[in-house]
């Protein structure tokens, strides 16, 4: 939702679309039919610090500001962040981790 467009054309989630985003990341996120769940471990880059939790993927997300990972998980990197630092996403569940970022602060 951050960044300039979402594509859901399999109709996962309701009738298949493609919706505009915030703009925020120079990024499009494409949801797939495919659904991963798995225990992960990595660094979250803005911190430089581990972390470690349940990744949710559904899809792919591509784009410029993708070549600033907000994680480095051993797949490789993972979600984005602005030029400016002051957004970021990825297409895991956020919120899994929340607890290793916890710990962090």
């Amino acid at each position: 939702m951050l960044g300039q467009i979402l594509s859901e054309t399999h109709g996962i989630e309701g009738a298949a679309k493609i919706i505009s985003g915030l703009g925020l990341l120079d990024v499009e996120t494409f949801l797939t039919e495919e659904k991963t769940l798995e225990q992960v471990s990595g660094l979250y880059h803005p911190l430089d610090k581990q972390v470690r939790g349940y990744e949710m993927h559904m899809g792919r997300t591509e784009g410029a500001d993708c070549a600033r990972p907000l994680l480095e998980l051993g797949h490789g990197p993972d979600g984005a962040i602005s030029p400016d630092g002051r957004a970021w996403d990825a297409i895991f569940t956020v919120c899994l981790l929340m607890m290793s970022f916890a710990r962090l602060i």
